[in-house]
């Protein structure tokens, strides 16, 4: 369904400039869970903590955890919108989808699956 025609847009208008929004907003919803997890990781034993005889509680932060799963809910709908709002406008062939949110859908969906089979 291509569109045939002469290409009359003079630049992005509210509905291409939306889904660019949602990209970057779907990135820093990336970069936040990415610093997220690494704040609820068990800390590990180093070697000063076995020098001075301490002892390194285990455990994921639980609360933490809890707001890594409502960041990955949000990024699910954000993406989720995005690409349904570039799938609205894809009918020429200079027109492509976001990769940025194909890859925060796939991130929210396997980070869904790994905090349900955990």
């Amino acid at each position: 369904m291509a569109f045939k025609g002469i290409d009359r847009r003079k630049g992005p208008d509210i509905v291409v400039k939306t889904f660019h929004y949602l990209s970057n907003i779907a990135l820093i919803i990336n970069i936040l869970l990415l610093i997220l997890v690494s704040l609820a990781k068990p800390r590990m034993e180093t070697m000063f903590d076995r020098f001075a005889g301490s002892s390194v509680s285990g455990g994921w932060d639980e609360g933490m955890l809890f707001f890594v799963l409502i960041f990955l809910m949000i990024q699910l709908v954000v993406s989720s919108f995005g690409l349904l709002l570039n799938a609205t406008r894809k009918h020429r062939k200079k027109d492509n989808y976001s990769m940025s949110l194909i890859f925060s859908l796939f991130v929210s969906i396997i980070g869904f699956l790994f905090m349900i089979l955990k």
